[in-house]
């Protein structure tokens, strides 16, 4: 009796320690799972296009029958292709610190006929018309846009006119909401709780996120190290927060160096979302789930590849899962042509193109 009662205590505490940690959960979100998408799953296969990409982090955002790379290794940033032909177009955006050149190129998106780009490292967007953009080579920016604070991470404009970027340094917010002229207005948007007590340096690395506008007036979050997104209006309003599929938390250690601290990757920490797009009514998504510790083990300096999209409403509302038989890196949707497009590691970089 003794020796059943001693091993009923220990599988007890076995349930509770389990309990307990997946007892966590994130403020206020909806969670969701593989179960809750109601439409049949899709398996798509991809066609290799002779496009080499000369980059180690490579991103491909798609216009028209135009495929604009990012390409850190040249000097220029953006490398434009003809998807027809495949034959490489021109560059753009050269590296520098004078007028028209940036230190460093962070993130850059197509919004009503004009091609922003952001430059961490100075602060700074430039803003070019894309008809003219596309013409020549030395396109010269149309407008360029100075943050008055110094502590963002990416950026996006909303239809509204402001900008909203992603910023560090706050331990309770992590967004902030500029004029059109990069006048600073506000901080908000909570950092998401779940309950885990953070420093700032773990925090930051444990919510780093990617900013999409979602018509006509929404815009979403996505996390790249757990599985949450979250929907707010133009005027900084949570709207919506989903948890899902897999429910998993950030795992990120502080760690000391000699010159401050750094933030390293816990062995419980897995890649959730990345790349999102908006089409049709609809949010599409690329996928993880892969422990990020034992894949950064195993491919040192190499970007995460993705073999799911994830299909959501615009409010949201879990629709269908795409299977890739090839995985990319980045995301971009032609839809005139049913066709998606995103970047593959055969024996280089290269361009994969998917029919939908």
């Amino acid at each position: 009796m003794k020796l059943l009662i001693k091993n009923f205590l220990i599988l007890y505490a076995l349930v509770c320690i389990c309990g307990c940690e997946n007892g966590k959960s994130y403020k206020n979100a909806n969670v969701f799972s593989y179960k809750d998408f109601t439409e049949e799953a899709l398996t798509l296969h991809g066609e290799i296009l002779p496009i080499e990409v000369m980059s180690n982090m490579p991103r491909v955002l798609c216009i028209d029958s135009i495929a604009l790379v990012i390409n850190f290794n040249r000097d220029y940033y953006i490398t434009s292709y003809n998807l027809n032909n495949f034959r490489e177009i021109g560059n753009y955006v050269p590296f520098g610190s004078g007028p028209g050149e940036m230190l460093d190129l962070r993130d850059y998106f197509f919004k009503d006929d004009k091609i922003w780009t952001f430059s961490m490292n100075q602060q700074k967007i430039q803003i070019y018309s894309l008809s003219q953009f596309l013409r020549a080579d030395q396109t010269i920016p149309e407008k360029i846009i100075n943050f008055n604070e110094k502590q963002n991470c990416n950026v996006l404009s909303l239809t509204s006119g402001h900008i909203i970027t992603a910023t560090s340094g706050h331990k309770k917010t992590h967004l902030a909401l500029y004029s059109e002229n990069g006048t600073f207005i506000r901080h908000f948007g909570e950092v998401p709780d779940y309950g885990e007590k953070l420093t700032l340096v773990e925090q930051e690395m444990a919510f780093i996120c990617q900013l999409s506008n979602i018509p006509p007036d929404n815009f979403l979050i996505s996390y790249l190290g757990t599985d949450l997104l979250e929907l707010y209006d133009n005027i900084g309003v949570l709207k919506n927060t989903i948890h899902g599929p897999d429910h998993f938390f950030p795992d990120m250690k502080q760690t000391s160096i000699p010159e401050g601290y750094i933030s390293n990757i816990g062995k419980k920490a897995r890649y959730g979302y990345y790349s999102p797009v908006f089409i049709e009514n609809e949010i599409w998504i690329l996928y993880s789930g892969e422990n990020m510790f034992s894949y950064e083990k195993s491919n040192p300096q190499k970007p995460l590849l993705m073999n799911k999209i994830l299909v959501f409403s615009k409010d949201l509302i879990p629709k269908r899962v795409i299977n890739l038989d090839i995985p990319i890196y980045s995301l971009t949707i032609d839809p005139a042509n049913n066709v998606f497009y995103g970047v593959t590691l055969a024996s280089e970089y290269c361009i994969v193109k998917y029919l939908f």
